[in-house]
């Protein structure tokens, strides 16, 4: 809903996980430049439902790691997605028992208490249709500005974070650490830019609204 009030979207932009695999697949094709949410992932004690959220979620993290859907066809023997994944995936659910480490490696996890959501900036954001389009653009710019002091830092940083996560996986670990050195430099990239960048400011815009 959040999405939709954002950009205006006629359909909504989500899934279930407990949705049928096909069912998913044909939503991502739809929403593979945007963002995706599949919503809820809450095993039950069933072991059919639970093994299929776990396939569901399995399949969405690699197609959406890798960038490209795997080697499957749908019912009329079409490929499914046909070209690369260029938008983001985002799941919501009570657990993160990956089942592989391959597949930990490929999300960002955020951990939300409860009580830690402050339910009148969320309804700002989901009110103000320009807001978090207004993040992203302030981003960009910032990139801009700050190009050539983030490729220098990546090249300075690359071989000192590699060793880090190499001595923390371990020899076995093998092209994992390069998939954790560069979710590590991407965190850093994005933290500067939280700080640096002129951010639409939440706060001043509740004031304006009450104004």
């Amino acid at each position: 809903l959040l999405s939709v009030n954002l950009f205006g979207e006629g359909r909504m932009m989500y899934g279930r996980f407990s949705d049928t695999t096909a069912a998913l697949m044909a939503k991502m094709k739809d929403h593979m430049h945007r963002n995706f949410l599949v919503d809820d992932y809450n095993p039950t004690t069933n072991s059919d439902e639970k093994s299929k959220m776990g396939k569901n979620r399995s399949l969405l993290i690699r197609c959406y790691g890798d960038t490209k859907s795997s080697d499957k066809l749908s019912p009329n023997r079409q490929d499914v997605v046909s070209e690369p994944i260029c938008g983001a995936l985002w799941m919501t659910g009570e657990n993160d028992d990956f089942q592989t480490f391959s597949e930990s490696l490929r999300v960002v996890v955020v951990h939300i208490e409860r009580g830690t959501i402050d339910s009148k900036k969320l309804a700002l954001v989901s009110a103000n249709k320009t807001l978090l389009s207004r993040y992203f653009a302030e981003f960009v710019k910032w990139l801009s500005l700050n190009y050539e002091a983030v490729v220098a830092n990546i090249r300075s940083q690359k071989e000192i974070k590699r060793n880090e996560w190499q001595a923390r996986l371990g020899m076995e670990a093998g092209r994992f650490v390069d998939a954790a050195t560069v979710l590590d430099l991407l965190n850093s990239i994005i933290w500067h830019a939280a700080g640096g960048a002129g951010v639409p400011n939440i706060e001043a815009e509740e004031a304006n609204g009450r104004q």
